[in-house]
């Protein structure tokens, strides 16, 4: 008899799932999976109590109770919700109580009162490259037809807080990409301005969700006065690293170290000597600045003698290396 049971509830999905066809009149659109479910298990109970035990009647309706209790769920006005059978679009859902089952007849509930987003203190770059801190507030809601909570269950998660996230990348994304087309002292005179460009551009994101925007406000305008001296703070540090690992290597090579110090000597002497023979050339009337360092490379044999000293010093360096290897 339990063949008879599982035969009866595998009608009753078939009927739930059974295409049908339009009614003349507008029906009221509801989610029953949950009730046929509990349904088709009661049955099944009241039958086996039938046929073998009592106790098959009190775990039918149990069973019933809890299938009941799992899948409710109320949809309030002015919220909307729509119906999804296995992650496809059925249709929009009037109003009160639903029983969705999960993965296979669900719920998509969406708030239809009017949202507003925090972005909280941004930081912007302006065209300038200094830094300014600015605090934006969005306002948006749901667009009233079925085409909107349509997209709005499709194109986001089921979970509405989770859904939050992308409305505010896409509105971070939109005030960086207006603010830093100006300067501080352009941002309050046209502040009336940024709020309508910043309105258009997030409208336009938040259309592809099924939601519209109705209002930006920007507050708050700060600059970072001491964004340049912070850069060269880090710029700063950035270089002491850099010098750290050289001094790493140099530290127990002392050859590599006396080289690198005789090339640096080399090459300040270098620069001196062209500087000096430029000034006694120009003096004269005569001669481009490149022939003027050539001729002072090739006329200054100090010069010479520590380019040659420096890679000599390479040169047993490099032998030594190759010598432990």
């Amino acid at each position: 008899m339990i063949y008879i049971g599982i035969a009866l509830f595998c009608l009753l999905a078939v009927y739930f799932f059974m295409p049908r066809r339009a009614p003349a009149l507008p029906l009221v659109r509801r989610i029953n999976a949950g009730l046929y479910a509990a349904f088709g298990v009661f049955v099944a109970g009241i039958m086996l109590g039938f046929l073998h035990s009592g106790a098959w009647i009190f775990g039918g309706i149990a069973g019933a109770l809890a299938i009941i209790a799992a899948t409710g769920m109320e949809v309030v006005q002015p919220d909307r919700a729509g119906h999804m059978q296995f992650g496809r679009w059925v249709g929009v859902v009037d109003p009160g109580w639903h029983f969705p089952i999960a993965f296979i007849s669900e719920c998509c509930h969406r708030p239809g009162k009017d949202l507003t987003l925090d972005l909280g203190t941004m930081k912007v770059f302006t065209s300038r490259k200094t830094a300014i801190t600015a605090k934006v507030t969005i306002n948006y809601r749901l667009m009233p037809t079925d085409e909107d909570i349509k997209l709005a269950c499709l194109r986001l998660p089921k979970n509405f807080t989770d859904a939050e996230v992308f409305f505010r990348e896409a509105a971070e994304s939109e005030v960086r990409s207006v603010l830093g087309k100006k300067d501080f002292g352009g941002l309050i005179p046209e502040q009336e301005t940024l709020e309508k460009e910043m309105k258009e551009k997030i409208a336009n994101d938040y259309k592809e969700w099924g939601f519209e925007v109705f209002g930006v406000k920007i507050r708050d305008f700060d600059e970072e006065v001491e964004s340049e001296a912070e850069r060269i703070r880090v710029q700063g540090l950035a270089q002491a690293q850099v010098r750290l690992e050289e001094a790493k290597a140099y530290q127990n090579n002392y050859p590599l170290a006396i080289a690198t110090a005789v090339a640096a000597l080399a090459d300040g002497l270098s620069r001196m000597g062209g500087r000096e023979k430029k000034k006694k050339k120009n003096g004269d009337g005569g001669q481009s600045e490149n022939e003027t360092d050539d001729a002072a490379d090739q006329q200054n044999p100090l010069v010479s003698a520590a380019q040659d000293a420096a890679e000599a010093l390479r040169g047993i360096t490099g032998r030594r290396g190759r010598r432990r290897s």
